[in-house]
């Protein structure tokens, strides 16, 4: 009985957090394993800068030195078991988002307003096909 309280209670939070916009923007992926096969791969997006545009370049960018993420104003997250990512709160401008296994695909993209709830990245092949 006090699982299906605390249930309820967690369903709740999470219902007004949606509908007071706690998460009003959001921004959505997914990759395409092939061979891969891993179903947890870390994604990064970061300002499109011409730093960060030669820092993502590097075909064994891993995203695992804290400090060169500070520096690139990089957000991480992990995808889920069906490949899916999210970033939330993104705000307008030039974007980078890398994946950060070998051969991680690089993907460039703009958003042209803050007035937004919801975004979907076109499905990205998780390690570059060339």
């Amino acid at each position: 009985m006090r699982i299906n309280k605390l249930r309820l209670i967690l369903f709740f939070v999470l219902v007004n957090s949606i509908i007071s916009g706690a998460y009003a923007q959001v921004l959505k992926g997914r990759l395409l394993y092939g061979h891969l096969g891993a179903p947890k791969v870390k994604v990064i997006i970061a300002p499109r800068t011409k730093s960060n545009e030669l820092i993502t370049e590097d075909n064994f960018f891993y995203g695992d030195n804290q400090e060169l993420l500070q520096k690139m104003n990089a957000i991480v997250t992990v995808t889920n078991a069906d490949g899916y990512y999210f970033f939330n709160d993104i705000k307008q401008g030039k974007y980078i988002i890398k994946v950060c296994e070998p051969y991680g695909v690089t993907y460039k993209f703009s958003i042209s307003e803050d007035n937004y709830n919801f975004k979907l990245i076109p499905d990205l092949h998780a390690v570059s096909q060339e």
